[in-house]
């Protein structure tokens, strides 16, 4: 039985969180199933540090021209690497965990609400952290 569009199924399936697909017909059946390799080991997903509330995003101190991060900087648990600005108060924006900084997803400067997407991290593996 053919199935010639086979490929082009798969293209369209690849990204789409679906890992399986059965197709049953008068000519017979197909199944595609997205499997992980078994032998690739997992890398730790990236965490999305986002605001606590609402205010304008610093990336370094008012009185600092020096950057609190930048990307590829290597952070530690609860070091603060972002700073939220309401009126004359600023509050810290930690780190979550042993990280790279792996980019800043707001600008310095920029207005934040309450679950704002402000800084991306990649966790540092056990064995990279010791």
């Amino acid at each position: 039985m053919p199935f010639l569009n086979v490929d082009q199924i798969s293209e369209w399936l690849d990204g789409t969180g679906i890992t399986l697909l059965e197709l049953h017909g008068p000519m017979g059946s197909i199944r595609l199933e997205d499997r992980p390799a078994a032998d690739a080991p997992k890398a730790p997903a990236d965490i999305i540090v986002t605001s606590s509330g609402t205010g304008t995003f610093r990336d370094r101190h008012p009185l600092s021209a020096a950057v609190l991060v930048a990307p590829g900087m290597t952070v530690a648990e609860c070091q603060i690497i972002g700073l939220l600005q309401i009126g004359a108060l600023l509050t810290p924006v930690l780190a979550p965990c042993a990280a790279t900084v792996a980019g800043l997803l707001v600008a310095e400067g920029e207005i934040v609400g309450f679950g704002t997407k402000l800084i991306a991290l990649h966790p540092l593996t056990s064995q990279a952290a010791s």
